[in-house]
């Protein structure tokens, strides 16, 4: 525990290459402070790890107690109270070193009640790292969704008309959020996971008043009508696809940043997720153009992010069609459609189009 401490302490999740983790690592294991050697097989690649960077099953299993039964990772040994008797299924997972990595967070800081922050780009994992967790343990989950127009009384609850008076009357209604939050609920013993999506968006006001709910050595949540309430058992992540300056929660939390995937892993990804709806047979070539893809998106005037989702997209427009219009023509449609400069148009059509006609 101490080692994951120091670990964590030393920035090693706010590193931004697995070289980084890696040095840090080697500096570590020089010292008593070793971590597990499958823990730093994560960040470590060796030519005979190459075919092992991906797997069909995490790195959990679901260990019986007397009293209650546990999941536990195999890559650092924590654990987390669990009601199933097995793990979920992972069809569309694919454990990749690096989402592997983020599973195993999850799990570990959800053992000690740590609150948590996550950032990365779209489409890195994070919302499916911790679904898949919550999923695991049986969480009962409260997801929150933050916009630039989020107001504290959206957060927390606000006064309205009572509907059960004859008289006019006040009575402050509060959010599941809130209710989650509390010490004095009825369920009190169920420890509710609390995500918070899209934190990076939020107001100033609103990153103040979610500092005590982040923090976990405030006892206490005030509310916009003067009030407080105690605050009680609860595991809380927030989620950022970019960085925020809020001090007060970024020095109460640990704060992750997830790397974007490698080249081999989203294409094993894609791969995968094609796999699993039939359509496998034109895995190589959709990956073949999705990195093209990305290389041209991220030289673009419009950089649009390339994620995993592009091969839920195909696979949506061709059940669609009744799987009547050819691959080709799906994916020509899928790629072109993201552009709107001429450039860039013709750049893809040159790319892409260079033997067919193109989709008007």
């Amino acid at each position: 525990l101490f080692a994951f401490s120091l670990f964590i302490c030393a920035g090693g999740y706010l590193l931004s290459t697995s070289e980084e983790k890696a040095e840090l690592i080697e500096a570590m294991n020089k010292t008593v402070l070793k971590l597990p050697n499958e823990f730093t097989q994560l960040f470590i690649d060796t030519p005979e790890d190459n075919d092992k960077s991906t797997l069909n099953e995490p790195h959990l299993r679901i260990t019986n107690g007397k009293a209650i039964d546990m999941i536990e990772s195999t890559l650092t040994g924590f654990s987390a109270d669990t009601i199933n008797e097995k793990l979920p299924k992972s069809n569309n997972l694919l454990f990749t070193k690096s989402f592997s990595d983020l599973v195993d967070l999850v799990v570990s800081m959800s053992d000690i009640l740590q609150p948590l922050l996550i950032e990365g780009e779209s489409g890195c994992g994070k919302s499916s790292a911790v679904s898949y967790v919550a999923d695991c343990v049986g969480a009962n989950v409260i997801r929150i969704s933050i916009s630039q127009s989020t107001t504290i009384e959206d957060l927390f609850g606000k006064v309205e008309p009572s509907s059960t008076s004859d008289s006019l009357k006040f009575d402050f209604v509060e959010t599941d959020l809130l209710h989650a939050l509390r010490s004095d609920r009825d369920d009190a013993y169920i420890t509710n996971w609390i995500i918070i999506e899209e934190l990076h968006l939020a107001s100033a006001a609103v990153l103040d008043a979610l500092a005590a709910v982040f923090n976990p050595d405030s006892e206490q949540i005030w509310l916009p009508n003067g009030d407080y309430v105690n605050k009680g058992r609860y595991f809380i992540i927030g989620l950022l696809s970019k960085p925020i300056s809020h001090q007060a929660i970024v020095n109460t939390t640990v704060y992750y940043k997830a790397n974007d995937y490698s080249q081999e892993e989203f294409c094993k990804i894609c791969t995968n997720i094609l796999k699993n709806e039939d359509y496998e047979y034109v895995s190589n070539e959709f990956c073949e153009k999705i990195v093209k893809l990305s290389d041209l998106s991220s030289n673009s005037h419009m950089n649009v992010p390339i994620t995993a989702r592009e091969a839920y997209k195909f696979i949506k427009m061709m059940k669609a069609s009744n799987n009547l219009l050819m691959p080709d023509q799906v994916m020509e449609m899928l790629f072109l459609g993201r552009f709107v400069d001429e450039e860039s148009q013709a750049t893809i059509k040159k790319e892409f189009f260079s033997d067919n006609q193109s989709p008007e």
